[in-house]
């Protein structure tokens, strides 16, 4: 039988992750409001006309960036949360996986959790939110798990068992240097600890 032929990125697709990548670097740097469409094509080196090939406005290439961010995070946090692993190390994981998440994809993730998902048009805005609650009710699903079986609190609420884990997380991007004194992986096990030590039963 013969083998089917290998499929390589088109050209086109090559300049859309290079309009992509040069879009989030100048995001980090001066902000969605201050960045111009002009801005980003010089980085890419074409014309804006080029650029308007691809992405028409600004917000709908803020928009890709947000929705691959959020949907590689959601990959990434389903695969513990539905695994057969404890509960204790699905909540280690699920720390580790945001940070991996964070490192992978950076500047990504700093500029989708720093800048306002409201310069979207209502149907895009509503798909960004809808994935922002995909990933809390995989965080909900595993405390949950935790508090049933015994091995969480019960006397702690979910909702803010969840934005206590999740705003640990997020808040990292405003401090920490991914080339500082503690690599992620060891900022995200005191996190860990931090935290299961908080809510696990005694």
């Amino acid at each position: 039988m013969k083998k089917g032929k290998k499929i390589l990125p088109t050209k086109q697709s090559d300049r859309k992750t290079s309009i992509i990548t040069a879009a989030t670097s100048i995001f980090a740097k001066k902000g969605y409001e201050r960045t111009t469409l002009k801005d980003i094509a010089a980085e890419v080196g074409i014309s804006k006309a080029t650029l308007y090939y691809y992405y028409g406005s600004k917000h709908i290439l803020f928009f890709d960036i947000v929705h691959k961010n959020i949907t590689d995070a959601i990959e990434g946090l389903n695969q513990i949360v539905n695994s057969s692993r404890p509960t204790k190390e699905k909540i280690d994981l699920s720390f580790r996986q945001h940070f991996k998440f964070y490192i992978a994809d950076y500047p990504g993730p700093s500029v989708m959790l720093h800048e306002k998902t409201n310069v979207f048009p209502q149907d895009l805005e509503i798909r960004v939110k809808n994935k922002f609650r995909e990933y809390i009710t995989l965080w909900d699903n595993v405390l949950k798990e935790g508090v049933d079986s015994g091995i969480i609190r019960s006397d702690l609420d979910i909702k803010v068992m969840r934005w206590a884990a999740i705003g640990m997380c997020n808040w990292v991007y405003k401090w920490a240097d991914l080339n500082g004194r503690l690599e992620f992986n060891q900022i995200s096990e005191i996190f860990s600890k931090l935290y299961t030590e908080g809510i696990l039963a005694k």
